[in-house]
């Protein structure tokens, strides 16, 4: 997840376990990497990260500690793969508002480590903590 210029790593989600640090439908970490809580991490194929966040599941989210440097206008893009054929969906969320809408991707059934940026233009921020969460839809 990228905020121009900021970047966030999926799975360096806030601490606290279920229902503060995120939101997740199965028990365990079925990847097995990074974490011992119930957020699926695994080792990522993607030359940008050493760890992705996978086998997310519709209503499943993850919250993150943010500080805005600046009030402004920002791109929202998220590096995400599926092998899935259909499209799949999340928005971000500052402080319990949505601020991206649905951001669609489909990489067309390419594969788990195939990866691509969603983008969101226009996100207004104002300067200053924030809670920002990305969930699953």
């Amino acid at each position: 997840m990228r905020i121009q210029p900021g970047r966030i790593e999926a799975e360096d989600y806030r601490v606290g376990g279920e229902g503060v640090g995120y939101h997740d439908t199965t028990a365990g970490n079925a990847g097995g990497a990074y974490r011992t809580d119930d957020v699926d991490i695994e080792v990522t194929g993607d030359a940008t990260g050493a760890f992705n966040v996978g086998w997310v599941a519709a209503g499943e989210w993850l919250a993150y500690d943010v500080d805005v440097q600046a009030s402004g206008t920002y791109t929202v893009a998220a590096r995400v793969a599926t092998a899935n054929t259909t499209d799949k969906t999340l928005h971000v969320e500052v402080d319990g508002v949505d601020v991206t809408g649905p951001m669609t991707y489909n990489t067309g059934g390419a594969g788990w480590q195939v990866y691509q940026d969603v983008v969101a233009t226009g996100v207004e921020l104002t300067a200053g903590p924030h809670t920002l969460k990305v969930v699953f839809d």
